[in-house]
């Protein structure tokens, strides 16, 4: 449904269009690729707009149609604007130079929809902070840091980080949200980090890379010590490695320190 009163065209830049229907052009051009890309994008998370899609006619023709259907569709229940599983999709298709252009269409259409991202958002908080539970907030911990101490002490330390981190991301649309996760329990072995901390949002791949790209998760990950497959700690460190603006706070046993899971993270003694 799109947004009354907000016009799309007089929202985005006017070079937006003609952008994304020059990237799109070229992948439908044969029916057979065009069927399969608006399937990919629309075909489970809004079959609704996938039946208002014809693919017939001229590549140009059908990707102006394509366009301008999810530009009309507006915002998805999940808080992303329709263009942007087209627009994923079409990454997945297209190179690297290409793929940095369709980044920048990305953000610039996902503002329409912020209103519903952002009670999406919300609705997260307040989830994250029934569990957290009311009390003292931290000063502020290093943006990565690894807490070392006793599991009840180095616990309780990161609720406090979370509050106030919770604190900060209801205040601030643009905050980072905090995801806790108990390593202990990461016991799926076709499971990854990234889609650990994507379950835990609610959020698709595609929100999920943007927050990414945008700063805006704070991992808060309890118990390295009792991670069940240590050889998940590379899976860890890749993570830190690819996003590198991902803030962190890591709770961890005495005795054990951040170098010997090889994690450049600054050591905090909670007592």
């Amino acid at each position: 449904m799109t947004q009354p009163n907000t016009p799309p065209s007089r929202v985005l830049p006017t070079d937006f269009l003609p952008r994304l229907i020059r990237l799109l052009a070229p992948k439908v051009r044969v029916v057979a690729s065009r069927e399969a890309l608006v399937d990919e994008a629309y075909g489970v998370t809004a079959p609704a707009l996938r039946d208002q899609i014809d693919t017939n006619g001229a590549a140009r023709d059908v990707a102006t149609h394509i366009v301008q259907t999810a530009l009309d569709f507006g915002c998805l229940t999940d808080g992303r604007h329709a263009l942007i599983p087209l627009m994923e999709a079409l990454k997945s298709r297209s190179g690297t130079e290409q793929g940095d252009e369709l980044d920048a269409l990305i953000d610039a259409v996902q503002p329409l929809c912020d209103d519903t991202a952002r009670a999406a958002e919300l609705a997260y908080l307040l989830r994250v902070s029934a569990q957290i539970g009311a009390g003292a907030t931290d000063q502020r911990t290093p943006p990565r840091a690894i807490l070392l101490g006793e599991p009840a002490l180095t616990t309780a330390a990161l609720a406090k980080s979370a509050r106030r981190l919770l604190a900060a991301a209801n205040g601030d649309a643009a905050a980072p949200l905090p995801v806790v996760l108990r390593l202990s329990e990461w016991k799926d072995q076709r499971s990854t980090l990234k889609s650990l901390v994507r379950a835990e949002l609610g959020v698709t791949d595609a929100r999920m890379d943007t927050l990414l790209r945008r700063g805006r998760i704070a991992l808060l990950l309890l118990d390295l010590d009792a991670l069940p497959n240590k050889a998940r700690i590379q899976t860890i460190r890749d993570f830190l490695d690819d996003h590198a603006a991902l803030s962190i706070i890591v709770t961890c046993r005495a005795g054990v320190s951040a170098a010997d899971f090889e994690l450049e993270l600054e050591k905090i003694i909670i007592r």
